[in-house]
């Protein structure tokens, strides 16, 4: 097995099921507010396919291409590191999106700071049903999983629904430091104008996140071209949709803009419960409040272990071969051993993050502070 919770990609083992349902409770401190406005695709989004993608062996491969390739084989590679750009949001979709955060900007549940990032808002999906409805929307993670070329869906830890990230104008920290994330697939829109903009980019290591983060703490950087790309956002409304758990990638510091880069960051994973999960929990238990992240982060292995069971239930066969039984129990097992282990304190799963006051790799953050 892989450091990834998830079964030998080899055994062709499927099952694929809906998303996990949306909490029957918001969490204590997170009430949903009322808003005026409804999510509705056909006023809010704006979808413009991206030219190309990248793969995770980092060619370049025009997205015509890309979805050809898809739509005659079903079991061509599913290895996609990064989009470019490519519009989805209409400019009344993000109008909606900057007043949610405007709204919530001084919240202080969800606003926080720490030496990774400068400032950041979680938990909106849980206090704003727009943000909620766009996260779960099926005509969005139709899009989402064609770009994939698997089935993807609204990610189970719902504080990571439209997890915002300001990059504020002036310095030389970036927006975001050096990192893998610590769930699969994430899709990061542009709210602010960066036209004109010098730095608020998206850079990533054009080599395994391994490799890189080794040559990060040996040197001290990357360089650009063969190393490393540089992606610019067109504008409000653009996003790019990455397999952010595969490959290094960090946000440049905005050293001159109109106005502040505003982010927001959509988190996915895979429908299909045989599938390789990258879900770390240390990460959200640091940054989140203790009584919702074990909580969410059991309710999302739960979904990925009932999956499982229904397999057996559903696809199990007289006559063949206990092994696939076995396999399957056994992947259970160990998933569900794993999530125990973490919320009782006896594992560590936390990636870390490239610090670029000291050079090195950070295992852990300072304590975020609520601003």
């Amino acid at each position: 097995m892989s450091s990834s919770v998830g079964f030998d990609i080899k055994v062709q083992r499927k099952q694929v099921m809906e998303p996990i349902p949306y909490v029957v409770n918001s969490p204590t401190g997170f009430d949903t507010v009322f808003e005026e406005f409804q999510f509705d695709p056909s006023v809010h989004l704006q979808y413009e396919p991206p030219s190309h993608v990248i793969d995770l062996n980092f060619n370049k491969i025009p997205f015509s291409e890309w979805r050809k390739e898809h739509l005659e084989n079903q079991n061509c590679a599913a290895n996609l590191a990064f989009t470019s750009p490519f519009r989805i949001l209409s400019d009344e979709g993000v109008k909606v999106l900057r007043e949610v955060f405007e709204r919530n900007k001084n919240n202080s549940k969800l606003c926080q700071s720490d030496d990774r990032t400068p400032l950041r808002v979680r938990g909106l999906g849980h206090v704003s049903k727009f943000v909620r409805d766009i996260n779960r929307s099926n005509e969005l993670q139709a899009i989402l999983s064609e770009m994939a070329r698997e089935g993807i869906c609204a990610h189970g830890v719902p504080m990571n629904y439209g997890q915002v990230n300001v990059g504020h104008i002036g310095g030389d920290r970036p927006v975001d430091a050096w990192h893998i994330d610590s769930l699969d697939f994430v899709m990061v829109m542009i709210l602010s104008d960066m036209s004109g903009a010098d730095g608020g980019e998206l850079q990533v290591a054009l080599k395994d996140a391994q490799t890189a983060k080794r040559q990060l703490s040996t040197n001290g950087e990357l360089a650009s071209g063969e190393e490393m790309m540089t992606v610019a956002y067109p504008g409000a409304g653009y996003a790019i949709f990455m397999q952010g758990a595969k490959i290094l990638h960090r946000v440049t510091a905005v050293k001159s803009a109109k106005e502040p880069r505003i982010s927001m960051v959509n988190s996915y994973m895979r429908t299909n419960v045989f599938g390789a999960d990258n879900t770390k929990f240390s990460m959200f238990e640091e940054i989140d409040p203790k009584h919702v992240a074990a909580v969410e982060f059991a309710r999302q292995k739960s979904w990925r272990v009932k999956g499982m069971m229904d397999y057996i239930i559903n696809h199990a066969s007289y006559g063949e071969d206990r092994t696939d039984v076995l396999n399957v129990l056994n992947g259970a097992i160990e998933e569900l051993t794993s999530t125990r282990e973490l919320l009782a304190g006896r594992k560590n799963d936390a990636v870390g993050y490239f610090d670029e006051k000291t050079k090195s790799e950070a295992m852990r953050m300072t304590e975020p502070k609520l601003v």
